[in-house]
């Protein structure tokens, strides 16, 4: 799955009609929050009070997250990057954690849903305050560059053409012409970061830097006006196009002196390390993600989860052929793959639909009514950053939208082909469409009991996905264990499940600087299979997204273990069906979080 951070990770969001208990869906999302100013104290306010005012002002901090879930009042508007806004958000953050301690005796009262929600604001408010404040990592972020890039194209994956194509072009165009100050701001910071000797890795401004911001140059003055063809009508293309060739200029020249900067200024002396450090990783690891394990512990544990798969793939692929080894058996798998895109895509089609009708059958999940699932090419200006595979969920906010399963075309490159290899479309579509995420964040956008707060925990390092991607890989083991693969589906499943626990150990090696993005690169090859240039890319994102990589099986694991013990509690009551659908209706928020409540509730 892609989150925003990733573009997608992404744009993790699926909310519809959803309120807060005792207030009007109207009141939270009707208007932009007003401007927070430094120096004025947070008014004395109850827990419903603060809940819904920490989801405002969090999403008048940064309207670009607000614009992609759905809420158009934040259209056009891009966050406000300066020192003096960052020192209003962290004195706001600061009277909210102060407020938090104060009102949770108040929020236990009101039962078992404000509690999670009371935990969730502490983990945003606690991850923020640490990011902005302690750790000042917005002084080197490079990838701050091409946040409206990321959100353009976010804008453009649900956009159809008919009457909101204009509206949407004209928010897209505004945030184009606020480029120049934008990332002005940014190279300010930037430049104090520098003084301050908060520099980042060489490799993070060639690729996150200069790479990207070619490619979001070359967009803004060529891609933009080309896609807007597409959706516009004649007239409204016309009208429009004057100010498209002069954001396309605008925005190149911002690009341009931005680029400029990162060459000749921070380039030079970006030295920085790689990884986060042992101390930050376990700090990440217990105040975002509630995982009392050290660094090492988990490493340990993903090289024990790492040995018991290989066992089981030699054991399966000696079953395949008999007279080749496990290198052998997943090198054949691997060379037969749809022969062009065409295939590819019908092969989708078809193992979704296999999907769907084999949950139906075994009772697995309660499938919602008239459910379809949309799978479309991976728009233009992604690929480059999607190379394979992603989920866009629906915007949370924006009825009638559905979630998005993109696959990117190989243009005919047979390598691209053999990354979606006949044996891994299982593995890929149960993960991102179903019963994976298009199911999950369905489940999220139709759940009334979800408050929209829990969306916000996003913004709290990679603690979302530790729920968004735990819960996908968990329905990939859902499946194998239910018999819905073939023996070579099967060996491509565990092979992914091998990843992941690789994930943990390498990714805890990378930031603790016991290996090298090299070495870990290496090791993906060598232990998990992955080919080389795959390999680069994976050790690379890590460096970039700390802790994200370790949530899918350690998530996946916690569900599991959840699942066992409310069976048990449950006895012969127990349901698979209703089990998934209590653990979906809480919504994106920890695995822990939702335990201590249903096992709660199950025991009352």
């Amino acid at each position: 799955m892609s989150s925003m951070k990733e573009l997608f990770i992404f744009l993790l969001a699926s909310l519809m009609g959803l309120s807060f208990p005792g207030c009007l869906h109207s009141q939270i999302v009707s208007a932009p929050a007003a401007p927070v100013s430094a120096g004025v104290p947070m008014p004395a306010m109850d827990f419903n009070a603060l809940r819904q005012d920490f989801f405002n002002k969090s999403l008048d901090f940064k309207p670009e997250f607000a614009s992609n879930l759905g809420l158009h009042q934040y259209d056009g508007r891009l966050s406000d990057i300066s020192p003096r806004r960052i020192a209003a958000q962290v004195e706001y953050l600061e009277s909210v954690e102060q407020r938090l301690a104060e009102l949770e005796p108040e929020a236990r009262a009101q039962g078992a849903q404000s509690q999670i929600d009371h935990s969730v604001i502490v983990t945003i408010a606690r991850s923020q305050l640490h990011e902005l404040r302690d750790v000042k990592g917005w002084q080197k972020d490079v990838a701050a560059a091409r946040e409206p890039y990321a959100a353009i194209q976010a804008r453009l994956s649900q956009l159809q053409a008919g009457p909101e194509a204009a509206a949407a072009f004209e928010d897209i165009l505004s945030l184009s012409e606020q480029l120049p100050a934008y990332l002005a701001q940014l190279r300010e910071n930037l430049r104090q970061g520098m003084r301050e000797g908060r520099r980042p890795a060489r490799r993070t401004v060639e690729a996150d830097g200069l790479d990207n911001g070619v490619e979001a140059a070359k967009f803004f003055s060529q891609g933009l006006q080309a896609q807007a063809r597409g959706f516009l009508s004649a007239e409204d293309y016309a009208r429009l196009s004057p100010r498209f060739e002069n954001a396309g200029r605008i925005a190149g020249q911002a690009y341009a002196e931005h680029l400029s900067f990162l060459k000749d200024e921070l380039l030079p002396v970006a030295d920085g390390p790689f990884g986060i450090g042992a101390q930050e990783y376990a700090w990440k690891l217990k105040n975002e993600m509630g995982i009392q394990e050290s660094p090492e512990e988990l490493q340990q544990k993903g090289l024990e989860l790492a040995a018991g798969i290989r066992k089981r793939m030699e054991e399966l692929a000696r079953r395949i052929d008999p007279s080749k080894d496990l290198p052998g058996v997943m090198a054949d798998i691997k060379a037969d793959h749809p022969k062009d895109d065409a295939e590819l895509f019908r092969s989708f089609e078809k193992v979704a639909d296999r999907a769907r009708d084999f949950v139906i059958s075994k009772g697995l999940f309660a499938l919602p009514a008239g459910y379809k699932l949309k799978i479309i090419p991976t728009p233009e200006g992604m690929r480059a950053t999607l190379g394979s595979a992603a989920y866009f969920p629906a915007p949370a906010f924006d009825e009638g939208k559905q979630g998005t399963f993109l696959v990117t075309p190989s243009g005919g490159d047979a390598k691209k082909l053999a990354v979606h290899n006949n044996s891994k479309l299982a593995t890929t579509a149960v993960h991102e469409a179903f019963p994976g995420h298009d199911l999950q964040f369905w489940s999220f956008q139709h759940s009334p009991g979800i408050s929209p707060v829990r969306y916000l925990l996003e913004l709290a390092g990679y603690a979302f996905s530790l729920n968004a991607e735990g819960y996908a890989h968990y329905a990939e083991e859902l499946m194998r264990k239910n018999g819905f693969y073939t023996p070579k589906e099967e060996l491509a499943q565990l092979a992914a499940q091998l990843w992941r626990a690789w994930r943990i150990v390498l990714d805890v090696a990378l930031h603790t600087g016991a290996m090298s993005v090299d070495q870990v690169a290496e090791a993906l090859t060598r232990e998990a299979f992955l080919p080389a240039p795959q390999a680069a890319v994976e050790a690379y994102r890590y460096t970039q997204m700390p802790l994200q990589a370790i949530t899918y099986l350690l998530g996946r694991i916690q569900i599991e273990q959840l699942k066992e013990d409310y069976k048990a509690a449950q006895g012969e009551r127990y349901s698979e069906s209703e089990f998934h659908r209590l653990f979906l209706g809480f919504g994106p928020v920890l695995p822990s979080a939702i335990r201590s409540v249903m096992l709660g509730e199950n025991n009352a």
